[in-house]
């Protein structure tokens, strides 16, 4: 039972450590790729938002286990990847909610 409570407060930890993680490289994600990965497909734009993260994921996942003890090589692994597909997930909804917002809006005839 103790190992279990304690398995699950690790767990919500680490979604809080990754959801922290994902709103503080959010901007400076968004401003690598606003500008070309509205024109993209959804497969090309997940690509190229991953590429473009990368060294900011990895600054701010630095800060964040300097910050946080007893993260071990796999659970550091673990929220790489959970940072990594979160900031690409908001990354293409702000991508979609902008594409959307600046088309022009067709009148009936």
């Amino acid at each position: 039972m103790l190992q279990h409570l304690q398995l699950h407060l690790k767990r919500t930890e680490i979604l809080n450590l990754v959801d922290r993680i994902v709103a503080r490289g959010q901007h400076a994600v968004w401003q690598r790729v606003r500008d070309r990965v509205a024109s993209m497909s959804k497969p090309h734009a997940r690509g190229y938002i991953r590429v473009r993260a990368a060294l900011v994921i990895e600054r701010e996942l630095s800060i964040a286990i300097a910050q946080m003890d007893g993260l071990n090589d796999i659970q550091t692994q673990y929220v790489h990847e959970l940072v990594r597909d979160e900031l690409i997930e908001r990354i293409l909804s702000d991508a979609g909610r902008l594409s959307r917002a600046t088309q022009p809006l067709r009148r009936a005839a």
